[in-house]
């Protein structure tokens, strides 16, 4: 009777471990949501938009913490988010989600993939400005091996009463295939006022980028590092300005600009 109960717990032990270790893809999804009052109020034609790739919020010093990764993204109006942990079975909520309480303000938090049946990586955006809809759209696997499952959102923000289209994305090496941004810039060209940002694995001029340059879209980080590999286009903006702010709450920089409609 004990051997038996003993491989019986052995067994769901195995199973629990291959669940655990196991990825798989999201499918595409749009969601809508109520319009409600703007959480900045009165009306404006100027917005700030940053990108950060929180590494899951660990630090250079190896730690993780939050609080110092809201301190960063708190000066800015909507921020797309990268490598950011969703819920796990010791979280309930994703870290977008509590960056969100302790900023108070609007998120939607974006899974690239499920494991041990729990949405526990993705990408996210934070907003000052009502998020009335969003649509999240998987990319291609690059790779049959491991877990590079990838994705990019478009959300429209209303912003002082006009709409803006924001699209986050966090993209895995070029490595000579294709990573779906083709696809992403198409949809980014259908939208007159929109901004793409995220972490592109790849720097400034990269030849993979001529779909972009070609259409006209404007770098908004050209004055800042350019072997960075987050970035912020825009179209139907005015850069006003950009800043920078360089690793340590995270192992990427952070970058914003300052756009007007």
């Amino acid at each position: 009777m004990i051997g038996t109960v003993l491989v019986i717990m052995f067994a769901v032990l195995v199973a629990l471990i291959v669940v655990s270790r196991w990825c798989w893809p999201l499918p595409p999804q749009i969601g809508t949501r109520k319009t409600s009052a703007p959480l900045v109020k009165g009306e404006t034609t100027v917005l700030t938009v940053g990108t950060f790739n929180i590494h899951r919020a660990r630090g250079l010093d190896g730690r993780k913490d939050l609080p110092r990764v809201a301190q960063v993204v708190s000066a800015c109006d909507v921020t797309g988010l990268q490598e950011v942990e969703g819920v796990t079975l010791f979280h309930r909520q994703s870290q977008a989600e509590r960056l969100a309480k302790q900023l108070q303000c609007e998120v939607h938090f974006s899974p690239t993939r499920l494991r041990a049946f729990f949405p526990e990586r993705g990408n996210a955006l934070l907003s000052q400005w009502s998020i009335t809809a969003w649509r999240r759209q998987p990319l291609v696997r690059e790779r049959l091996r491991g877990k590079g499952y990838r994705n990019f959102t478009e959300y429209t923000v209303q912003v002082g009463g006009h709409p803006v289209v924001v699209i986050n994305t966090h993209l895995s090496k070029p490595e000579g295939k294709n990573t779906g941004l083709e696809k992403i810039v198409a949809v980014f060209m259908r939208h007159e006022r929109a901004v793409l940002i995220g972490d592109f694995n790849r720097p400034p001029g990269h030849e993979s980028f001529a779909c972009l340059y070609d259409t006209g879209a404007i770098d908004a980080l050209s004055s800042e590092d350019s072997q960075r590999v987050d970035h912020i286009f825009v179209r139907g903006f005015q850069v006003l300005s950009s800043w920078a702010l360089p690793p340590g709450p995270s192992d990427h920089p952070f970058f914003a600009v300052r756009l007007s409609l």
